[in-house]
C-alpha cells in the first residue's frame, strides 16, 4: 500500500518516468529468459505439448486474454495428459 501511494504522488515526476523507461527493457529481457529457460525437452515431451504452445503462441499475437490462455492450456493439458 506504502509503496502504491508513493507511486501515485511521483507518478508524474520526471526523474520517476525516465527511472521507469529504463526499467522497461529490462523487465523484457528476464521475462523473456525464464521463457527460454523453461523451453527444454522436459517441458516439450511430445507433439501435444508443442500444439498447446503453438495455439497458445498464435493466440497472444491476436490479443486474447492472458489469463484465458492459462486456463485453457491448463484444461487442455489436463484433458490430453490425464490417464482415464
Amino acid at each position: 500500500t506504502i509503496v502504491t501511494i508513493s507511486f501515485f504522488r511521483l507518478k508524474n515526476n520526471p526523474w520517476m518516468r525516465a527511472s521507469l523507461s529504463v526499467l522497461k527493457p529490462a523487465i523484457i529481457g528476464l521475462i523473456a529468459s525464464a521463457a527460454l529457460m523453461l523451453m527444454n525437452a522436459q517441458n516439450f515431451i511430445d507433439y501435444k505439448s508443442w500444439i498447446i504452445f503453438a495455439s497458445v503462441f498464435l493466440a497472444s499475437f491476436k490479443k486474447v486474454d492472458p489469463i484465458l490462455l492459462i486456463v485453457l492450456s491448463g484444461i487442455a493439458g489436463f484433458f490430453l495428459y490425464y490417464p482415464f
